[in-house]
């Protein structure tokens, strides 16, 4: 496992909310340092962590899930039924973010 990862993973597993979080985003886009993959995109694993964040009510948490399934409302690979379903489900977390604190929520919805 590449440093980077390393660092996260382990700080995921002290319960650090920001590390998880953050986790989710580079599960969510992979991750490239100086032209060499460290990993690839796994949207099922940063689905996992944003969600693991979400229990917590951590904010920021919060407002990624809400971007996640936003960005993703058309991706057959995240299992929801439908795309308003997705759409329902990124207004939520955004008001959750927002009721948590997050002032970047506030502008997400609009």
């Amino acid at each position: 496992m590449n440093t980077i990862l390393f660092c996260y993973e382990k700080a995921a597993l002290q319960h650090h909310l920001d590390a998880i979080t953050d986790l989710g985003h580079l599960y969510e886009k992979g991750l490239t340092c100086m032209g060499l993959k460290i990993t690839e995109p796994n949207l099922h694993k940063a689905l996992s962590r944003f969600i693991e964040a979400k229990k917590q009510r951590h904010p920021r948490a919060l407002n990624s899930l809400a971007f996640f399934y936003l960005s993703n409302v058309n991706n057959p690979e995240i299992p929801e039924k439908a795309k308003g379903d997705k759409m329902r489900k990124a207004l939520k977390y955004f008001e959750m973010a927002e009721n948590a604190g997050n002032v970047n929520a506030v502008y997400n919805i609009g």
